[in-house]
């Protein structure tokens, strides 16, 4: 889970973009409804799938992943099928899972600086402090 606070919340058609502050980054969400009890101003955690995170080792250019979180590999867990990246931005530690194939090809390695991108369609609203 990554803390948060939200900058703005712009609703058109029963559809909410909500942006939010998280450290040094923006993080952005989706949702089809305004969400009650949540307005600008307000702290939050913020939660994703594991498998909803995507690794690139260079910065991603031309995508409409609007998510970008620069992150370091703290542990790499390999299996033969998939493996989980456990990744640590700012003080948040969360995890990405991958085919074990992207591991190799991507050859990661722990301590490495890598950018973490999740859809703003798969950020949610875990908590509000």
């Amino acid at each position: 889970m990554i803390k948060a606070k939200i900058l703005n919340i712009t609703t058109k058609n029963g559809v909410s973009l909500y942006k939010f502050q998280a450290a040094q980054i923006c993080l952005f969400m989706l949702s089809l409804d305004r969400i009650d009890g949540v307005f600008e101003g307000r702290d939050v955690m913020l939660n994703f799938k594991s498998s909803d995170v995507i690794i690139a080792t260079k910065e991603l250019e031309a995508c409409s992943v609007k998510n970008k979180i620069p992150a370091l590999v703290t542990k790499i867990s390999a299996g033969e099928i998939l493996s989980v990246i456990h990744l640590k931005f700012d003080k948040f530690e969360f995890e990405s899972i991958i085919t074990a194939g992207s591991c190799k090809d991507l050859n990661l390695k722990v301590g490495e600086r890598v950018f973490a991108y999740v859809k703003s369609t798969s950020l949610h609203i875990s908590e509000v402090i």
